[in-house]
This record gives structure tokens, C-alpha cells and sequence, in this order.
């Protein structure tokens, strides 16, 4: 099931709530998921062992950390294809080559956007700060219903304008950086 399909049914399965890591993991499995189907480079450096993934991996320059909610790279040591069954090995790579952060924008369009778009670039200039080579990718839901229920909330929030909200969130996001 392609990844729009397939974080759909997570939702329907398993809700939304803006403090949990379940549906940006669920995101992130689909993505990848996604891309080791429709590409076959991918596929086959995940096959032969010589890229893994890791979910939710903590990088620190400096002082500084960040979570990175999915890393791509290639394994310490002696590459190592995954059992039969696994399309890519789930272990921490040695070196990121790809950070991906999924983030979503729910509700309240207008506050979260800014927020959304400051992790966003925030995220950038770290990962390039881990290393420069390091390939610094966004993945972003942006929620166009016009009503939501959030389970922060006792009563239903209401979009007013969501087509314009969801315009200019995009636009937005579409500003940030992308060398």
C-alpha cells in the first residue's frame, strides 16, 4: 500500500496524537517502505546489506543533540544482507547519509506552520552541521479537513478557510531550503 494509502489506515486504526511518536514512525516505515519498492538502487543497497535504517536515532554535534526520526547510511563494520524476509537491515547506520523528520501540521494551522517550518530549517542546518554530504529531507502532513478533533482538546476545532490555510501553510514549507 502506497505511503498516503497506508498513514490513512494507521490513523484509522490507531488516531492521531500530537505528543506520540507512533504515527511519525508509522510515516517513516511507509516512506521507506515506498522507496525500497519504487527504487531500485535503494533496493538493492538495503539487500546487499550496505545501507540500514534507523528510527528515531539521537545525532549530537557539539553540545548540541537532535532525534532524527529516520537515518539512512551504511553499517559499521562488514555489510551484512537482512534475513530473507526484510527488505533492509534496522540497525544504526555509521554514518548518516540521509535525516528525514516527519512532522505534521493538525490543527491550529496558523501558530503550527511557523513552528513546523522552524524545525524544519533548524533540522537543515544541524544535519549539515553533523556533516555537509548529509542529505537533510522533510516529511510533512498538513491536514486539510475543516474540522479536527484533537485529543488535547474537549471540543472539535474548526477550519475556517482551510483551503487558504493549506496554501499558505505549503507555500510556506516550500520556502525552506533545499541545497
Amino acid at each position: 500500500m502506497p505511503a498516503p494509502a497506508g498513514f490513512v489506515e494507521h490513523l484509522r486504526q490507531h488516531g492521531y496524537h500530537p505528543r506520540s511518536s507512533a504515527h511519525g514512525n508509522a510515516l517513516c516505515r511507509l516512506v521507506l517502505s515506498d522507496l525500497l519498492a519504487l527504487c531500485p538502487r535503494i533496493a538493492q543497497h538495503g539487500a546487499a546489506g550496505t545501507l540500514v535504517y534507523e528510527l528515531n536515532r539521537k545525532i549530537i554535534v557539539g553540545s548540541s543533540e537532535w532525534n532524527v526520526d529516520l537515518v539512512w547510511g551504511p553499517p559499521a563494520g562488514t555489510a551484512e544482507p537482512p534475513k530473507p524476509s526484510v527488505l533492509i537491515r534496522q540497525i544504526s547506520p555509521a554514518t548518516i547519509r540521509i535525516a528525514i523528520e516527519a512532522k505534521t501540521v493538525m490543527t491550529e494551522h496558523g501558530k503550527a506552520r511557523r513552528n513546523r517550518q522552524r524545525d524544519l530549517d533548524s533540522l537543515h542546518q544541524f544535519a549539515h552541521r553533523y556533516d555537509p554530504e548529509t542529505i537533510a529531507a522533510a516529511l510533512t502532513i498538513v491536514n486539510l479537513a475543516g474540522r479536527f478533533r484533537s485529543p488535547l482538546r474537549a471540543e472539535v476545532s474548526v477550519h475556517r478557510n482551510i483551503e487558504g490555510l493549506v496554501r499558505e501553510t505549503l507555500a510556506l514549507l516550500r520556502s525552506l531550503p533545499t541545497s
